[in-house]
């Protein structure tokens, strides 16, 4: 048993020094305020992408939501425009419902 947690406690150091030295020798090969730089553009850019979509999705549904109102109108005047014609050609059948 003891031999065991011994075994785990000297590969979880070995580990940990391991990620330390690399970890380490990582601003010599990568510049980091490159990468930064380069990260908050590319976040930046999506951001901009983004809202650049949501304003399209937006005016495809401000179009929609004309032709559908459109449709609405003219067929409201189409409605009336047939009550209007009835009223004018048949009078006397209308009189007996009212």
């Amino acid at each position: 048993m003891v031999l065991r947690q011994l075994l785990l406690i000297v590969v979880l150091l070995a580990g940990g020094v391991g990620v330390v030295v690399l970890l380490q020798s990582l601003p010599d090969q990568v510049d980091l305020m490159v990468l930064v730089s380069q990260a908050i553009a590319d976040l930046i850019s999506g951001i901009q992408l983004l809202l650049s979509a949501m304003v399209g999705l937006g005016v495809v549904m401000l179009i929609a939501a004309l032709v559908i109102l459109g449709g609405v109108l003219m067929l409201g005047g189409i409605w009336r425009l047939v009550r209007l014609l009835r009223l004018l050609l048949f009078p006397n059948s209308l009189q007996g419902r009212r």
